[in-house]
């Protein structure tokens, strides 16, 4: 499954960073993920106040690492 991988660090500890996955639907590309990253993390981060996207990339995770 093709996902937007995200690093979000805590607003309030910067040195505290998770990775986080926002699925894409299945049959995407990279570019499709690509033109679709910037709304999904948007609101990724609307709804985790406390977090601040560092990084982010697409690419292919398998189910046992969401």
């Amino acid at each position: 499954m093709l996902a937007i991988i995200i690093q979000a660090c805590l607003i309030s500890n910067p040195g505290t960073c998770e990775e986080h996955r926002i699925p894409i639907l299945s049959g995407g590309n990279t570019y499709r993920c690509a033109m679709l990253a910037p709304t999904k993390f948007a609101r990724w981060a609307k709804n985790h106040p406390g977090m601040r996207i560092k990084r982010w990339r697409c690419g292919v995770v398998t189910d046992d690492t969401q």
